[in-house]
């Protein structure tokens, strides 16, 4: 990822002399290379890629850290059981001197759910070590 990366600094994209004098067979690894590093859906076809590959390997960062931020930005810490709401319950109320307040806090849930996907993730990168 880092060498696709390298070449697509417009420092090297701009040598169109360069990239004319390579091989057909040269182009298309890195075109292959290309599409495993883009980042549309979720980065896809580096997920598809990596299900198929059975021996070791170095793992490509940015999508699991891209996974992670995804689940942590879009599944709230809390849930409240009463209503089974899913609004953003990340913070607890700060007024804890407020009896209302209090119970909103005591009644909340943690989304366990959530953890676990996170945990799923972080998980699959200690396969690598």
């Amino acid at each position: 990822f880092a060498i696709v990366h390298g070449l697509k600094r417009p420092a090297v994209a701009r040598l169109q002399n360069c990239w004319e004098a390579l091989g057909a067979k040269h182009l298309d690894t890195f075109r292959a290379m290309d599409a495993l590093a883009d980042p549309a859906g979720g980065f896809r076809l580096f997920w598809l890629a990596l299900q198929d590959h059975s021996k070791a390997a170095v793992p490509f960062l940015a999508p699991y850290l891209h996974d992670l931020m995804e689940i942590n930005d879009n599944e709230p810490t809390y849930t409240q059981p009463a209503t089974s709401s899913r609004a953003d319950l990340s913070e607890p109320p700060q007024d804890t001197d407020d009896e209302d307040a209090l119970s909103a806090i005591l009644s909340r849930d943690v989304n366990f759910g959530k953890f676990y996907k996170l945990y799923s993730i972080v998980s699959e990168l200690e396969a690598f070590r």
